[in-house]
């Protein structure tokens, strides 16, 4: 999960740089409590250290990463 000024431009943006590091987006939702939003995404092909990576770009704050 990432919390996140989420727009659909960064879920894009995440998206995108997924695909380029050869991992593939699955599934994506996102969930608004109070004034916050949560984007949860499932990645197949990449680490958990390969995530984080390429999250640290982005204005996002990585609530958790698990893998399974």
């Amino acid at each position: 999960m990432m919390r996140s000024p989420a727009t659909n431009e960064i879920l894009a943006e995440v998206a995108n740089a997924i695909s380029i590091a050869g991992g593939v987006v699955r599934s994506f939702g996102s969930v608004t409590h109070q004034d916050e939003t949560l984007i949860m995404l499932k990645v197949k092909y990449l680490s958990e250290q390969e995530v984080r990576d390429l999250l640290r770009d982005f204005t996002v704050e990585i609530d958790s990463i698990t893998e399974g």
